[in-house]
Order: structure tokens, then C-alpha cells, then sequence
């Protein structure tokens, strides 16, 4: 597991931290306790995590977080596809 920085972006992110991040880009209402399963680690280990990237980031919020990282092209949003009626619009973000 690598725990240095991610560099190909100027991401200051460990690479656990960057999972942690891209998690809950992809997933932002799941229960902590169902993505620190998918990354294999316990509660506790993605809590830290989660905090360690608030820090790092400077945010108090999950949104505001997601919507930095965003910005500055850490993360990006999965596709949208809209449904109305019988016709599906995709969004790309």
C-alpha cells in the first residue's frame, strides 16, 4: 500500500485518504460503516481517514469537500442520467 503523497495532480492525499475521497464522490449518502467495508478497513481506520482529508483539505463538510476535490481535479463525479418519461438524458460532469 502506498502512503506517500499523490503527485500526478498536486494531491496532498495519501492513497488511502484519495480512496476514502473518491468513496464518497461515487457514494456520498452510504453509512461510514458500509465504505469502510469496501475498503477493508474498520470504522475507526475510515473515520481517521475521512478526518485526516477534512484536515488536509481545510473543510468542515462532507459537500464542501466533495466540491473542492472536484474543482481541483482530484475526483471526478460519475455520470448523471436523468429520466423523464420514457426518454434518458446522460449528463457527463
Amino acid at each position: 500500500m502506498n502512503t506517500g503523497e499523490i503527485s500526478g495532480n498536486g494531491c496532498p492525499l495519501t492513497s488511502r485518504e484519495h480512496a476514502v475521497l473518491h468513496l464518497l464522490t461515487e457514494q456520498p449518502a452510504a453509512p461510514p460503516v458500509l465504505l469502510a467495508a469496501k475498503l477493508g478497513c474498520s470504522l475507526s481506520t475510515f473515520r481517521k481517514h475521512l478526518s485526516n482529508v477534512r484536515m488536509k483539505m481545510g473543510v468542515s463538510c462532507q459537500t464542501e469537500m466533495i466540491v473542492r476535490a472536484v474543482q481541483y481535479g482530484w475526483v471526478n463525479l460519475p455520470r448523471l442520467t436523468f429520466v423523464a418519461g420514457e426518454q434518458r438524458i446522460g449528463l457527463d460532469a
